[in-house]
């Protein structure tokens, strides 16, 4: 695999990883203390969102009002975090190798290399985003022991760009903030 090649793999790994890393401070109490504490989402009470609009490139989505953007920089064109430290969204550009599909499966390939991430594919489908074929995938990865990272992941390639949208949560907090994650997704413009 040529250099340049490998660089812009671990570009979309570092996302993958970075928003598994995020989270993997949340207490077993927080993260099985969601239906208990009424913070549940449904459908028809999903959250306020606020459109973030980035300044260089033509892209935007939109992420729950009231979460954390703290400072980041590249490859990243957006970091946020829920402010309870049970869900992030990270999203990520590079230089395109190929088509979204070329680009999902080099980043599955590379993180199923680390057998201490425990990284497992849950689903895959072909999608759309802005007119793009794109790819979306639901994959798990953990410690191996009690913390488990259930995440939403959007591939898509435009204009010899490659973007990738992760959107991580605790396994168990999954079935609340997928259609958080659903509405993130559906938001992006490029």
């Amino acid at each position: 695999m040529p250099y340049l090649q490998k660089v812009f793999m671990l570009v979309g790994s570092v996302a993958l990883v970075s928003a598994m890393t995020n989270l993997s401070a949340i207490s077993k109490e927080e993260s099985t203390s969601s239906a208990a504490s009424g913070n549940e989402v449904s459908q028809k009470n999903l959250p306020v969102m606020k459109t973030f609009k980035h300044g260089e490139i033509e892209f935007s989505i939109d992420y729950p009002e009231g979460w954390e953007v703290p400072d980041f920089g590249s490859p990243y064109l957006l970091k946020a975090k829920d402010p309870n430290r049970k869900a992030n969204l990270n999203a990520a550009v590079e230089q395109a190798l190929g088509s979204s599909k070329d680009f999902a499966q080099r980043t599955a390939e590379f993180m199923a290399k680390n057998p201490d991430d425990h990284y497992q594919i849950v689903s895959t489908e072909d999608t759309t985003i802005c007119g793009e074929k794109s790819v979306k995938r639901i994959q798990t990865m953990g410690d191996g022991k009690d913390f488990i990272a259930k995440q939403m992941s959007i591939y898509v390639v435009k204009n010899n760009i490659s973007y990738v949208v992760n959107c991580t949560c605790t396994a168990e907090s999954y079935p609340e903030y997928e259609p958080v994650f659903n509405k993130i997704i559906e938001s992006i413009k490029i």
